[in-house]
């Protein structure tokens, strides 16, 4: 009877060890539950982010697009003035050339007439 006593107390000792033990390794779960939970919103939320810049990228690409659109269209149309500013300039030369030669032929006339 004395061994069993011993055996049950060594199995009380046991039980109690074990139930401790289970216990302590219960509230490491709950603890790295815990920092699971807080990763997981960590990432939720850093997802967010990510995904509002994509949308934030997307709107800033579109905008630079349409910024590019208006540069080519005003630089085309600077190159037209030009271009048509150069013909207007080709236009009064000539006249001017034109002018010349009517008053060297206006002054010719006019010594051939004296």
């Amino acid at each position: 009877e004395k061994i069993a006593q011993a055996d049950r107390i060594e199995l009380q000792t046991m039980r109690g060890d074990i139930n401790s033990s289970n216990a302590t390794i219960r509230q490491q779960i709950e603890a790295e539950k815990e920092q699971i939970l807080f990763v997981q919103d960590d990432l939720i939320r850093k997802e967010r982010m990510y995904e509002k810049a994509k949308s934030k990228l997307c709107e800033d690409e579109k905008a630079l697009e349409e910024c590019a659109r208006s540069v080519a269209d005003r630089v085309e149309k600077l190159v037209r003035r030009e271009t048509l500013c150069a013909e207007m300039e080709a236009i009064i030369d000539s006249r001017g050339a034109d002018v010349a030669l009517k008053e060297k032929s206006v002054a010719e006339r006019e010594s051939e007439l004296s």
